[in-house]
Parts: structure tokens; sequence; C-alpha cells
């Protein structure tokens, strides 16, 4: 029993000889037939080899498989580094040749199998998985940014802006709104859950990147970009409703007063510089319809205010005038209080000239400017004569009313006229001084 036992041992063994032998010239023979064939005869037997591995996966149970699986990740456990990164290698140089030698429907159907492979994998696999497949990811991209250069940094940026590009140029309505709304539902959700110091760092980022745009803009791209962005105002404005208006009123009202609560003594008195030179400016440019057009509009807007406010808002808006006019009489000089004294006169003497008419018997048969309806119709008019603002001017020393003063003691004419000496200036010999005690009451 114990010489069967080792002849067949021995048998064993020349058989196990026997079959190296045999598989190693089977190896040989198939290197040189390698050797000599041809691309296409390659690509044949490496489809023909593919598709019998996919025949057998497909027909394998998933014992099976699970031992295919455990036989290679312990064959990869027990290799040592260097054959690793060897195998890594020969592995990416081989899949590199594969894909410059591949068509376009072979890439097509590759990145599609991928896909699917992709999104399977991803489907089935648990929370725990994703989270170490997220952060897997995110340290070999962090790890690869790193390491880039900066032409390769250059290249990937570029190559992103043109796939980029491709894709919204190719986009549908349907496609962008939809882009456009997961773009909006992701900003949303990371700004409702990012923290002060985040959104702090946040800001600070997106006004230094501004701000450096701006910087390094030229004429033609401000006026690009200020124009672009005035059509989008005008446009938005354009297809508001009456809500979306007053909310917006109400957000800009808000903001308006707490920049205005906030600010200091030199950024108010920077603010109204500004503002008065731009109105200034405005004002200077302005054609006579635009004048005429902004006066009514103005004149409308008061009217309006005034015919809807409450007893307490013109007590308030009274109080507020007076304070001012206080004001502006303890800074007037002796010469602007002189004129002012003087128009005051002016006027009191036409209103004791109506007052005195309108005493007087009223008798048909007198002469017309003492009849009783001419005295009410002329005292009407001097009345509404009175409650209109009127200013002497310093240079031509006439009078006109508050709106066609440019400045406290200027008229327009005067304003405009830029000879020295003014044309009805006194210097020129223009002041026929005051007017005689016997002219005044026959002005009426």
């Amino acid at each position: 029993m114990e010489m069967l036992k080792n002849q067949t041992e021995k048998k064993n063994f020349i058989n196990e000889d026997e079959r190296r032998a045999r598989l190693d010239k089977k190896n040989e023979r198939a290197r040189a037939k390698r050797r000599t064939e041809t691309e296409l005869d390659k690509r044949k037997r490496l489809e023909k080899r593919n598709e019998k591995d996919r025949a057998r996966r497909r027909e394998e149970s998933t014992q099976d498989k699970k031992i295919r699986l455990g036989k290679r990740k312990l064959i990869s456990s027990e290799e040592s580094p260097q054959k690793r990164v060897t195998r890594l290698e020969d592995k990416s140089a081989l899949q590199k040749k594969h894909i410059q030698n591949e068509t376009a429907v072979q890439r097509v159907s590759r990145l599609a199998y991928v896909s699917t492979l992709q999104k399977k994998r991803r489907a089935a696999e648990s929370s725990e998985e994703r989270a170490i497949r997220l952060e897997h990811d995110n340290t070999f991209k962090k790890k690869q940014l790193e390491s880039e250069s900066t032409e390769q940094r250059t290249a990937r940026l570029e190559h992103i802006s043109n796939i980029q590009k491709k894709r919204l140029d190719t986009e549908s309505a349907e496609q962008r709104d939809a882009r456009l709304e997961y773009v909006n539902a992701l900003q949303k959700k990371r700004l409702d859950t990012e923290s002060a110091e985040q959104r702090d760092a946040r800001l600070e980022y997106v006004n230094a990147l501004q701000k450096k745009r701006l910087d390094t803009e030229s004429a033609e791209q401000r006026t690009a970009r200020l124009e672009h962005i005035s059509r989008i105002q005008k446009k938005r404005l354009d297809t508001e409703s009456a809500e979306q208006r007053a909310a917006r009123l109400e957000h800009v009202n808000a903001l308006q007063k707490k920049r205005l609560d906030t600010e200091s003594a030199e950024q108010r008195a920077a603010r109204l510089e500004h503002v008065n030179a731009l109105q200034k400016k405005r004002l200077d440019t302005e054609s006579a319809e635009q004048r005429a057009a902004r006066l009514e509009h103005v004149n409308a807007l008061q009217k309006k205010r005034l015919d809807t406010e409450s007893a307490e808002q013109r007590a308030a808006r009274l109080e507020h005038v007076n304070a001012l006019q206080k004001k502006r009489l303890e800074r007037e000089s002796s010469e602007e209080r002189a004129l002012r004294l003087q128009q005051m006169r002016v006027f009191q003497q036409k209103r004791e000239a109506v007052q005195n008419m309108v005493q007087s018997d009223d008798d048909s048969t007198a002469p017309l400017l003492q009849q009783t309806f001419a005295r009410t119709r002329m005292m009407k008019f001097h009345e509404e004569l009175s409650s209109i603002d009127f200013n002497i001017c310093s240079v031509c020393l006439e009078t006109f009313s508050g709106a066609k003063m440019t400045k406290s003691t200027i008229c327009q004419r005067c304003c405009r006229d830029k000879k020295d000496p003014k044309l009805y200036s006194t210097n020129n010999n223009m002041d026929p001084g005051e007017v005689p005690i016997e002219l005044q009451v026959s002005t009426q």
C-alpha cells in the first residue's frame, strides 16, 4: 500500500512537470504569435477575450463573484509596494494607449458604460460608503491641485472654461431654467447654513475680487458693464409687480436709513458734497424743456404731499421750515438782510394800498378802481401775489420768484452771464435807482 502511494505521488509529480513544460511552450508560442500579429488581429483577440470574460462573469453566481473578488483582493494585499506601483503604471500605460487608439464610437460606448456602472454603484452605496468616497475624492483632488504647476492649472481652467462655454451654447431654454433653479437652490441652502464667520470671509473674498476686477477693467469694459447693468435693471423694473416694487422700495429705504444712521461726520460731509456736485452738474446741463418738466414734477409731488398730510405732519413741517428760516436769518449778512427788508417794505406798501382801496365807500358812479367788485378782485390778486416767495437779485436788483433763483441772492440771468462786469449790474450803470414815491402807487 505504501509502495502504491509512492508510485502515485511520483506519477503526479511527473505529470505536474509535464504540465508546466507544456504551459511554458504554449505561452512561448502565444508570445511569438503576438509579436508578429498586426494591430487588427490584436484588437480582435482582445475583443474576443473580453467577450469571453464578460460572458463568464454574467453566468457566474454571486458566490463565485465573491470568491473571484476575494482572490483579487488577496493578491493585491500580498504584493509588495514596488510590484503594486509597477502594476498600476503598466495598467495606466495600457489604458492610456487604449484610449488614444479607440474610435469615437468606442469612446462613446466606453463613457456610457462607465457612467452606468458609476450610477449603479452610487445608487447602491450606503451613507458611510458615500462619505468615505467623497472624503477620498476631496483628498485626492486637493493633493492634485497642490502639486500642479502654473501651466497645468492654466490648461485645466482653460479646458473647464471651454467645456462650460460649449455646454452653455448648446443647452436649451428648459435645460437653462433647470440649471439656474438647481444653482439657486444650492446657493440658498449654502447661505442658510453658513455661519457668521463664513459669511464675513465670503463677503471679504467677493469684495476683494470685485475691487481687483474694477481696478483692472478698461474704459470700454466699464461702459459695457454699466450698460449691461442698466439694461437688466430696466428690464426688472418694467416686469415687477406692485407688491415687488413696494418690497424693493422698503428694502432700499431700510438700507439707506441704516447707512445714514451709522455714517460718521466726515462720511456725511463727503456724501453731501458729492450729491451737491452731481446736482449742480445736472442743473447746469439741463435744457429748458427738462427744467420745465422737472419743476412741474416737483410741484405736483409737493402739492400731492401737502394735500395728503395730516395735522401732525403739517405741524412738524412748519416747525422744520421755521427752524431752517431762523437758522438762515442768523447766518445772513448785513447786505442780505438789507435786501430782504427792502423786499418786505415793497410788499407791505402794495398791501396797504390795496387795503385803503377796499376801505373806501362803494359807489357805482365812482371810478372803476373805487368800485366794490374791482377792489375785491384786486385784493384777491394781491393776496395771491403776496403768497409767492419773491427774492431780489443782488446783481441786477430785480425782483424774481424763488423758482427763478439759482442761488440765494443771484437770479438765473445773472448767473448765466459770465462777463465782467455783468450786463445788468450796477457796475455797468444799469441800476435806475429806487422807484419814486409818486410812481409806487400808480403801479397798482
